[in-house]
């Protein structure tokens, strides 16, 4: 629906010199939906380099898909839902959270404009609103990407997961775009000295292992 986002990760081509936002325009969602039906579609990402939620008016967009198909999304959680919008995400089939760290200075170096605290809220708001109203609601994952700033923080994140019963977390290399002028940026594991290199393969053997105890598919 949309290449905006509402963060500005610096690890993200979104915060690249000369990246474009574009909406997808309104004309063509008629035409996109009559071809997801034509071809049987069986699942839709209604998403794809930008953060849907940040669209105006994303719901109604989102309705008539959500309403035929069964949809998945990712998502960052980092702007507070309101019910209209967490009665939406409730009946999606798949969330993907973007989620990095459970460390509230990592996010606001790396991620920018994000609060851990939002992000669990709207989980929180998503699950109470499903047992409520006493429907299913939607498999929630983490999918986190792995850099030199984040990797020792992965196991309070596999935790957070645990606390917050997320079925799956998806982790992701990170993808090196350049770095920004006057940012925190980041860097792959494979630029850190051998001994951080070893402590950060110990960190995410250690993640994986709360993963599996805890019973969440990685």
């Amino acid at each position: 629906f949309t290449s905006r986002c509402n963060l500005r990760c610096t690890y993200c081509a979104v915060s690249r010199p000369g990246y474009v936002n574009r909406d997808l325009p309104q004309p063509l969602f008629a035409g996109i939906f009559q071809e997801l039906s034509e071809i049987g579609a069986q699942m839709v990402q209604i998403n794809g380099h930008g953060e849907t939620t940040f669209l105006k008016d994303w719901v109604s967009a989102a309705e008539p898909f959500v309403a035929n198909f069964p949809c998945k999304l990712i998502s960052n959680f980092a702007c507070p839902f309101e019910e209209r919008e967490i009665a939406l995400l409730a009946r999606l089939k798949l969330i993907h959270i973007s989620s990095d760290s459970t460390n509230e200075d990592v996010l606001r170096n790396i991620r920018r404009k994000v609060s851990l605290d939002t992000i669990v809220d709207n989980i929180k708001a998503l699950q109470s609103y499903t047992a409520g109203h006493n429907i299913v609601g939607p498999d929630l994952a983490f999918i986190s990407g792995i850099s030199d700033k984040n990797v020792f923080d992965l196991p309070g994140l596999a935790r957070l997961a645990v606390h917050l019963d997320i079925k799956e977390v998806f982790f992701w290399a990170l993808w090196k775009h350049g770095d920004i002028e006057g940012a925190v940026n980041v860097n792959a594991l494979d630029n850190l000295p051998t001994q951080e290199q070893e402590r950060a393969l110990a960190s995410i053997e250690a993640t994986l292992e709360i993963l599996r105890r805890g019973g969440i598919r990685y």
